[in-house]
């Protein structure tokens, strides 16, 4: 299969079908392999991801485990529940979380977010959202308490810069946490923007987002967190500003940070890409924004969706996401094909002759964001989950599973 408008192929992919299957949208898959030795679950591979009953409704974090490598995961506990918090129907609901295995300190790093539906309803989830973060110390086997992030010199009320608890909320989405060159882990976080009167910025009608990275340092018993400066880009270069950051290690001290935008509402004016910025200071400060350009110059066109980087052993960087062509894209859509590609960390572009389909739109409906890509221990192989209705939203999700050679 070839698309001839991007150039892009569909060869030495394997596809198996409803790998993993809910009545739930499966949202965000995030994989770790248990690394603490002498203990049960050694070796095996832990996945959670977000079960959820609507868009940013996690309903429940569900945890699989998997021991032949990730050919096959068999659920085996809910780590979270959304659940009902006062007389007016009001619900704490949870996901977009995340997993690390710290090698370092034989724990597993869990990142997650608390969102509150005031009257069960959307509207106060931009103001009232934060991260938080659960260990284990026995393999994924069982988990501390909960600690909401509270960076430093910040309060519960104020717990990261420029987040007022109630004011504008602050989200980890999907993080792929990775350890900076001086020991720190970067967990990407994306904040509303507030005006100077402290109202919600939305040029689009519907969130206006900077982006950073939550540095965490081991302090024996857990993490303490510190927070450097944010990126963020003008209301007439991207609808929605820029979110969901990840992040890729560069020579030195250097970190590349990739991060969604969106032209929603302003397709003839707005750029569809990604932008990055880049610290050589181990994620504190960042450059400004730019547009995440293809290695002959010109852009690489993707709709506001999220990107997941790979660090291979092979020492190749691949990134997978949405690409497309600039006249396909509006804000969100289409969320297809998802595409693997080589990114080249010296000149941050993207190698055009890399890119390659993982899948695309085969029926009504296609979505196959919120996806994960992890490498499968034995065999080098690159395998990545991806969600899809079955027939359409509403129907059953599944979770297919590709396998690439790299």
């Amino acid at each position: 299969m070839v698309n001839r408008q991007v150039g892009i192929s569909m060869e030495r992919i394997s596809i198996q079908e409803g790998f993993i299957k809910d009545k739930n949208w499966i949202i965000g898959p995030s994989i770790v392999r248990c690394s603490k030795k002498n203990a049960p679950g050694y070796g095996s591979l832990l996945m959670i991801a977000t079960l959820s009953d609507g868009s940013d409704s996690g309903a429940v974090t569900a945890q699989w485990r998997s021991e032949d490598g990730g050919k096959t995961f068999t659920r085996e506990r809910d780590m979270e529940y959304s659940y009902v918090c006062d007389g007016n129907g009001s619900r704490i609901k949870i996901g977009d979380g995340s997993l690390y295995a710290d090698e370092e300190h034989d724990v597993i790093l869990y990142i997650g977010n608390d969102a509150f539906w005031e009257k069960n309803a959307f509207e106060s989830t931009k103001r009232c959202y934060l991260p938080y973060y659960r260990l284990s110390y026995d393999n994924g086997y069982s988990w501390t308490e909960k600690k909401f992030i509270i960076t430093e010199g910040m309060t519960p009320q104020n717990p990261i810069p420029d987040v007022v608890y109630g004011r504008n909320m602050t989200l980890s989405c999907q993080p792929v946490i990775i350890r900076s060159a001086d020991g720190a882990l970067l967990v990407g976080i994306h904040t509303q923007i507030v005006n100077e009167n402290g109202r919600l910025v939305e040029p689009s009608g519907f969130h206006f987002f900077k982006a950073g990275a939550l540095r965490g340092v081991w302090n024996g018993n857990g993490y303490s967190w510190s927070f450097g400066q944010y990126v963020s880009v003008a209301a007439d270069i991207s609808s929605r500003g820029v979110f969901e950051p990840m992040f890729v290690r560069r020579k030195g001290n250097g970190v590349m940070m990739i991060m969604r935008s969106s032209n929603s509402r302003f397709t003839d004016t707005m750029i569809p890409c990604k932008y990055y910025a880049l610290s050589d200071d181990n994620g504190i400060t960042w450059s400004q924004a730019m547009p995440l350009l293809y290695d002959d110059g010109t852009v690489m066109y993707s709709s506001s969706s999220i990107l997941k980087p790979l660090v291979h052993s092979n020492g190749k960087v691949y990134i997978s996401c949405v690409i497309t062509e600039r006249n396909a894209v509006d804000g969100n859509l289409p969320r297809y094909p998802l595409c693997i590609a080589e990114l080249d960390t010296d000149s941050c572009t993207v190698l055009r002759s890399s890119v390659r389909i993982i899948d695309t739109k085969r029926a009504e409906y296609a979505d196959y964001t919120n996806h994960c890509i992890f490498e499968e221990p034995d065999t080098g192989k690159i395998i990545v989950l991806a969600p899809f209705w079955l027939h359409g939203p509403g129907s059953d999700m599944i979770l297919n599973r590709y396998e690439l050679s790299p």
